[in-house]
Order: C-alpha cells, then sequence, then structure tokens
C-alpha cells in the first residue's frame, strides 16, 4: 500500500510540474526552429552567391559584355544577336539548375542587357539592346530553347525594367528584399572583364557589369521548414503571408519593429517569444531586415493543446510503468529474499571446492551482506588472501602491473588515433562533396548545352573536342566518387590492384593535359606495385597539377622519377616554377592551408593533405626541397611490393 501510495503521489507531482514546464519546452522547440530556419538560409545564402558567380564568369562572361558595349555604336542588334543570345541562354541554364527565380545583368552603365524567370508555369528569357530592341523567349516548363523560341517584343514582361535604377554595387553582396510581396534573396555580383589601362598601359581587370540573381523564400521554402522543425511557419510581408497549415492566421503588423543600425545578421537578430492567447498558441517571431528596415516577420507557433498531450501521454506512460511494477514487485520481492540467502551458501561452498582442487588462492566471493553470510564470505576472504601472500611472488606481481598499465596505454593510443581519423574523414568528405562537385556539375550540364543546342554548328574537330572534355569530366566525377566512398566507408580496407606507374603517369597525363609549354619528362622506367588505384593516381595527379597551375615561366619543365632507397620506392616530381619559401614548407600539407604564389584563386587547400595521408597509409613520408625562382622537388615514398620492375634504366618519356 505503501509503494501504491508513493506512486500515486509521484504522479501528481509529475503532472504539475510538466503543466509548469509547457512554455518553457516551448520556446526550446521554437528556438530549435528557428535555428533550422537560419541554417537553411545561410545555406541558401552561399549557393545563390556561389551560383552569381558561375553566371558572372561562364563563357568569359565579362569580355562578352565589353564587346556589346564597344560595338553598340558601330553594329546593329542583328550583328550582335549571337553574342546576346549566348548571354541569356548561359544565365537561363544556371537559373534552371540553382531555383532562382530572376537572374539579370546590367552593363556598367546600369542599362539592362539579359534576363530570366523561371516560374512554375513556364520559363521566360530575354536580351535587351540600348534599351529599343527586346528579344524574348517564352518556354514551357522541360521545353528546350531553340532558335525559333525567340520572339522580338516591343516591351518587357512585368517585374523587369530597363535599368537597375540606383548606383552599381562594386563588390558582392546579398540582401534580403521584399519583391512583388515575397520575400526574397537577392544577390550582387560584379562581372569583370579586362580593358586597356592608359596609364599603366597594360591590360587590367575592371567591372564591366553586374549581375542580380533573385531567389524566393515563399510557400515551398515554408513547408520544407514546417516539415524539418515541426511547428508551424508563417513568412509575413508588408502585403502577402505564406504558411503550410491550416491555421487562421492571416495578418501581422511588420510597423512595430523600429529600425535597427545596418550590418546585423539573421543569425544576430534576437527571437521574440510571446502568447496568442485567443488562438491558444506559444509563438515565437523572428524579425528580417534588409539593411535598417524591417521588411518581413517569420513566425513560428506550437499549440498549446499538443504541448499538453505530450504531457497527459508521459503521465499515461509513467502509470503504466507503476502498474506494471506493482504487479512484479512482489514475486520477485521474494524471489530476491530466497536467493540471497541460498546462492551466498552454494557459492562458498563452490568456492571452497574449486580451491581444494585447483589450489587457486586468488578467487574471492563477492558477497556484502552486512549478516552472518556476509561475515562468513569476509572471513573466507580473508583466509584465501594470507594464502595467496605466501604462495605469490612480488615478481608475478610486479608482471601483472606492467602488462595492464601497457594494455591501456595501448588501448588510449587506438581511441586517440580512432578520434583524429574519424574527424579527419569527416572534414574531407564535407570538401569534397560540396567544393569540387559542384564545378563538375557546372561544366558537365555547359558541355551538354553546347552539344545539343550547337550541334549543327560545330565541326568533327570541334565535336571531338568536346566528347573528350565530357569524358574528362565523367572521370573526374568518378574519381570524387571513389574518394567519398572511401571516406564514408571509414577503416574498412579496399581492395588491392597491380598497378602500372608507367601507364598510370601517361594516363594522367592525358587527363590534365599540359599546356604546349611544358614539358613533362618520365626520366627512368616506374614500377608496378600493389595499392588502390585510386588512391595512388590522386597522389601523382596532385602533385603534377600543381606544378603546371603555378608554372610562371614560358618554358615549363616536369621531371618525374623513381628510385630504390633502404626497402622503399622513392618518387620525384620537380619543376623549374616560382618555387615555395622555406617556412611554408609544413604548412601546405596542413588541411585547408595553401601559398598562392602565383595570385590563383582555384586552389581548395586539401590536396597535398590528401596527398600526404594516402602516402603515410602505405608507410611512406612526403617532403618538398624548393628554392624561390628555381622551381621545386616533392620526394615521396611507398614500401616496396612483391611486384616491382628490373632495375635495368629505359629511354626516358618525354610529353610537351
Amino acid at each position: 500500500m505503501i509503494f501504491i501510495a508513493v506512486m500515486l503521489v509521484v504522479t501528481v507531482i509529475v503532472s504539475v510540474i510538466f503543466n509548469k514546464q509547457n512554455q518553457k519546452i516551448a520556446n526550446t522547440l521554437i528556438q530549435n526552429a528557428f535555428n533550422i530556419v537560419r541554417y537553411t538560409i545561410s545555406e541558401r545564402q552561399e549557393r545563390l552567391l556561389f551560383d552569381s558567380h558561375q553566371m558572372a564568369s561562364l563563357d568569359g562572361m565579362g569580355r562578352k559584355i565589353r564587346y556589346i558595349r564597344e560595338s553598340s555604336s558601330y553594329f546593329k542588334y542583328d550583328t550582335l544577336r549571337p553574342a546576346y543570345m549566348t548571354m541569356a541562354s548561359l544565365i537561363y541554364s544556371t537559373s534552371i539548375t540553382a531555383d532562382v527565380w530572376k537572374a539579370n545583368i546590367y552593363d556598367s552603365d546600369g542599362n539592362l542587357m539579359a534576363f530570366t524567370i523561371i516560374e512554375e508555369s513556364g520559363n521566360t528569357l530575354g536580351c535587351v539592346h540600348n534599351q529599343e530592341t527586346v528579344e524574348i523567349a517564352t518556354l514551357e516548363p522541360a521545353a528546350k530553347l531553340t532558335d525559333d523560341s525567340w520572339i522580338r517584343k516591343d516591351s518587357l514582361p512585368a517585374g523587369i525594367e530597363y535599368s537597375f535604377g540606383r548606383a552599381m554595387l562594386d563588390k558582392e553582396a546579398i540582401h534580403f528584399e521584399n519583391i512583388e510581396g515575397s520575400l526574397c534573396l537577392v544577390a550582387y555580383v560584379p562581372v569583370m572583364g579586362k580593358e586597356y589601362d592608359l596609364v599603366t598601359e597594360k591590360m587590367e581587370a575592371k567591372q564591366v557589369g553586374m549581375v542580380v540573381a533573385i531567389q524566393k523564400l515563399g510557400t515551398a521554402f515554408v513547408k520544407k521548414m514546417f516539415e524539418l522543425s515541426g511547428t508551424d511557419i508563417y513568412i509575413f510581408t508588408s502585403n502577402a503571408t505564406f504558411s503550410d497549415t491550416n491555421v487562421d492566421y492571416k495578418t501581422f503588423d511588420l510597423s512595430g519593429f523600429t529600425d535597427i543600425e545596418s550590418g546585423r545578421t539573421l543569425n544576430q537578430q534576437p527571437i521574440i517569444f510571446n502568447d496568442i492567447a485567443e488562438e491558444s498558441y506559444f509563438q515565437g517571431i523572428l524579425p528580417v531586415y534588409s539593411d535598417s528596415k524591417c521588411v518581413a516577420a517569420i513566425v513560428s507557433l506550437y499549440s498549446k493543446e499538443m504541448a499538453k498531450a505530450d504531457a497527459i501521454q508521459i503521465i499515461k506512460l509513467l502509470s503504466l510503468v507503476y502498474f506494471v511494477s506493482i504487479i512484479l514487485i512482489v514475486p520477485i520481492t521474494i524471489l530476491l529474499v530466497v536467493r540471497s540467502i541460498i546462492n551466498p551458501i552454494e557459492r562458498i561452498a563452490s568456492m571452497m571446492r574449486q580451491i581444494t582442487n585447483k589450489k587457486d588462492f586468488t578467487k574471492k566471493l563477492n558477497i556484502e551482506s552486512q549478516d552472518e553470510i556476509g561475515d562468513l564470505a569476509s572471513s573466507f576472504n580473508e583466509m584465501t588472501e594470507d594464502l595467496q601472500k605466501t604462495t605469490t611472488s612480488i615478481d608475478n606481481l610486479n608482471r601483472e602491473i606492467t602488462e595492464r598499465k601497457k594494455a591501456e596505454q595501448h588501448q588510449a593510443e587506438l581511441l586517440q588515433q580512432l578520434e583524429k581519423v574519424n574527424e579527419e574523414l569527416k572534414n574531407f568528405a564535407y570538401v569534397v562533396s560540396h567544393d569540387l562537385k559542384a564545378p563538375l556539375r557546372g561544366i558537365k550540364n555547359l558541355a551538354d548545352w553546347i552539344s545539343t543546342d550547337y550541334a549543327d554548328k560545330l565541326d568533327d574537330e570541334g565535336r571531338e573536342q568536346l566528347n573528350l572534355l565530357m569524358s574528362r569530366v565523367d572521370r573526374m566525377q568518378r574519381l570524387i566518387d571513389g574518394i567519398l566512398q572511401y571516406s564514408r566507408v571509414g577503416r574498412v580496407e579496399e581492395e588491392k590492384v597491380v598497378v602500372d606507374l608507367n601507364e598510370l603517369v601517361q594516363e594522367i597525363i592525358d587527363t590534365i593535359a599540359p599546356p604546349e609549354n611544358i614539358t613533362i619528362t618520365v626520366e627512368n622506367e616506374l614500377p608496378a606495385i600493389e595499392c588502390s588505384r585510386t588512391r595512388i593516381m590522386q597522389v601523382f595527379q596532385n602533385l603534377m597539377s600543381n606544378a603546371i597551375k603555378y608554372m610562371d615561366k614560358p618554358q615549363g619543365q616536369m621531371k618525374i622519377g623513381c628510385m630504390e632507397e633502404n626497402g622503399f620506392w622513392k618518387f620525384s616530381i620537380a619543376d623549374n616554377g616560382p618555387g615555395i619559401k622555406e617556412q611554408h614548407f609544413e604548412k601546405i600539407f596542413q588541411l585547408f592551408q595553401t601559398v598562392d604564389v602565383s595570385d590563383n584563386s582555384e586552389s581548395t587547400g586539401i590536396g597535398l593533405t590528401i596527398t600526404k595521408k594516402i602516402v603515410e597509409m602505405y608507410g611512406g613520408k612526403i617532403e618538398v626541397q624548393s628554392n624561390i625562382g628555381e622551381g621545386s622537388t616533392f620526394f615521396f615514398t611507398l614500401s616496396k611490393q612483391k611486384i616491382g620492375v628490373e632495375k635495368a634504366k629505359l629511354q626516358a618519356v618525354v610529353v610537351g
């Protein structure tokens, strides 16, 4: 009866606590919902800037804008039409794959040159010449763009203006803006081109235009946030509401939000918590600012009835647990009492028989009861301990302690190594999937578009070169997929095959296609080794690609060699490039660390890190020797396998 009374009291107390904690729980859920919203919007901002950069740089966009501007006073629109068509098609193809609603390209004076509109009902793209000639293509969803799609128009579509309407931005930016009643992310990215500078008498990079890309945060975004957060999500602008629920909550007054200092991000904006008493909801509000003005509000609602239902469900579960406990506790108590007497006596008898038969005085009884049986077990343990002291030597004890410490130390080292490997694999997989796959997709889409739309304009050599480009993109895609699969598998050993490094190096040379001014020399025959083909290919390709990428000499040279040294194959890849400062010899092998001596912005800072990891995985080491202005030589070693080549030197192979 006492037990039942205690359980009833606990149930009542839990019920009261849950009712009081509903507000706190609801605020926590709403806070988590806004964390998801902030993270998702942050990802979209990064992606929109990336896609805008793609539009600003694809196929020499700056060169096309400069060409049209300089030629517009000499040529009519029909002469410049192919350049306009290419410009509009490029931003259209990127907008389709990047979930962009609108994209515009302006020249440096703010005049509209090309635009796209992507909507569920259909897509529109067009170009404008001197604010006079307008040509537009309107496509059904999934329809292909052809020459017959273009039609001359007298005016622009609704929502598209002839000029930017304000001062051009000279650096990239991304803002929230209220466009046509929708909350939008708007990215501004300058388009750069080469122009002759009379002062320096050189071709200098200057801004020739600007890309403006717009992405809606509308009903589809709200639906996704509802699915991820589990709370009702609304987006309110000054004249529209976006939601994915049936809650009757259609208006919101934005006038109560005062202006703030500019520069505050969405993550820095505090959340406002309150109740909607008449609607029985807990509410959280996240104001959205563009510069200093509030342009929208994101609202998260959590039902009070749902919070109460959760509390009642937990109380029911506790009641069920208590009921089952009452049913089981009586027989279990009887069983425990009986076994607490019989089991210890049986264990004492069994232990005595073992000691008598095996003369093993190390065993002890683990009985801690405070009764006569406990006293008997304690006396028995004292007796066996005294006997053990007389039969065990100090050397045996020391040996046992030493071995235990070694085992513990080895276990700690293994755990530390495992944590390090897991963290590196996690970082590596994110970089590969995010920073390498996206550019390859862009190249593949562009090549596919060219092969489809310009098939009748390419000769045999052009088609052959285009097919070669697409095959190389596919090859790089497969290499990245192989690396990602390795990073996910973790410590599972990959299948090893016999790899002829002579064939492998030639394949890499064909893949990276060095310029005509760079000569690659394989100084002697390379061995065949047993390893993962993908990994060893990545080692050579990273080092050779770096040598080509940073080459600053008019006649570049790269030499690849191999020699035997103390049971290892020692490989060398040397170039006559710009060289590396000695203080950077260790830094270049660290994750995301680069030494960009040629102002090259394409490096991700992971290539040499991956190379070092692969070499060390096969028991080797990698190092660099370099002199500024004279070039660099990378040395790495691989453990010799049973499969190899003869030591005879062959004639050097020269590629260049």
